[in-house]
């Protein structure tokens, strides 16, 4: 998603540590552990009411409609036309 490595990693390890300390790294990233859950918590409930609220209208319909015609479209290539000159 970031596409943080493990040297990016390294380097946010140690700048942390740093401006931290070692004393209150412990309860900072504790904290910091707390917030990721909740966001993550946060981002599926809003993806389950989200997904509540579509199965209510007929968007099902249509998106069954769109799979069923980009298959065909994916199935049955178009043949290049013949223009005229």
């Amino acid at each position: 998603m970031f596409d943080i490595g493990w040297p990016e990693m390294l380097l946010v390890s140690a700048v942390t540590f740093v401006v931290v300390g070692p004393k209150d790294l412990p309860r900072v990233l504790n904290c910091f552990g707390h917030v990721v859950r909740r966001l993550r918590f946060l981002v599926l409930d809003f993806q389950k009411r989200f997904d509540e609220s579509l199965k209510g209208t007929c968007l099902d319909e249509v998106k069954s409609d769109l799979d069923f015609s980009s298959s065909f479209l994916i199935e049955s290539p178009r043949t290049p036309s013949k223009s005229k000159d």
